[in-house]
């Protein structure tokens, strides 16, 4: 199949000096299998080469793969560098492919996250600048916060972590916060360490862009990329808690946010990772999301998460 979709590229990417002499080529693979779905990622590299010419990711999930394309696509266009250029996608025997640009870059090791986070926080602004759209309708707004509510307060119902009296906070904040707006921002929705890289010539490129935009509401990305941090715990950690604060009043003001909604968006979005997490049997970023939810509900206010 590889060899089909190198002879249906070639015509197509020639064009920007990616080329495969007949034969001479070989590839990695990868298996990124899920609960729900799964891919592979066949990295393809020529004659000599120490770094792919292209990437292709194959699947039998055609909507996540022809989700993925469509963004790159637009977000090459906006914002060029910091998503893989796509090539060519399509289908093959019913497994969906997408070929994009190879990339030479290293992904940011848990113990560099500090050091590299003004060029990840650089990254995100510049994507999501150049995507946000005008708030929408306060009634769509209201019942996309309190569906997540519900689901939370309805996965929650047995627990006694305190997460219903944190919904009911939230609740409150709510009526008070709706009229502002909130403007629509499509997040990455999948915006954790392991696909935020750095190319080894300098900047920021994100990858695996299958979710995008099952999330609008804005800092969403931000927040799930702190809760997910392997082994960190941001909220118990002051110096991460500082530096999320930090970044999302910074994300705020670049996005036309009212920093309000701050202390709101903060564990509604967790509630939303944990989630979203339990459903596709992602337990570890299940477990942090959860874990930080119940922080929060036992400092008594959602708030907390933007304290010093």
């Amino acid at each position: 199949m590889l060899h089909e979709i190198v002879d249906r590229l070639t015509p197509v990417a020639g064009g920007l000096g990616v080329r495969f002499e007949p034969g001479a080529w070989r590839c990695s693979l990868y298996n990124n299998h899920g609960a729900v779905s799964s891919s592979v990622v066949a990295f393809l590299f020529g004659a000599g080469d120490g770094v792919p010419r292209v990437i292709v990711k194959l699947s039998r999930q055609t909507d996540t793969v022809t989700r993925e394309e469509a963004a790159l696509r637009r977000l090459s266009a906006l914002v060029p560098g910091r998503v893989p250029r796509p090539y060519l996608g399509g289908e093959l025997r019913g497994v969906a492919f997408l070929a994009m640009e190879g990339l030479d870059a290293e992904a940011i090791s848990v113990s560099r996250f500090e050091d590299r986070f003004p060029d990840v926080l650089a990254a995100l602004l510049e994507l999501h600048g150049a995507v946000s759209e005008a708030p929408g309708d306060v009634g769509d707004l209201e019942r996309e916060v309190l569906e997540t509510l519900e689901q939370l307060e309805s996965r929650s119902a047995a627990s006694d972590l305190g997460l219903a009296a944190l919904c009911s906070r939230m609740r409150e904040q709510l009526h008070g916060l709706a009229p502002l707006g909130l403007p629509r921002v499509p997040q990455h929705g999948d915006f954790s360490l392991g696909n935020v890289l750095v190319r080894r010539g300098g900047g920021v490129v994100v990858v695996d862009w299958e979710d995008y935009g099952a999330v609008r509401l804005p800092g969403y990305d931000l927040v799930a990329l702190f809760a997910t941090l392997p082994g960190r715990d941001v909220l118990r950690h002051p110096r991460l808690r500082r530096l999320l604060s930090d970044s999302l009043h910074r994300y705020a003001m670049h996005l036309k946010v009212d920093p309000r909604w701050l202390p709101v968006l903060v564990p509604l979005h967790l509630a939303r990772l944990l989630l979203s997490c339990e459903a596709k049997g992602r337990s570890d970023p299940a477990r942090a999301a959860l874990s930080h939810l119940a922080t929060l509900a036992r400092g008594g206010g959602v708030g907390d998460a933007l304290s010093g």
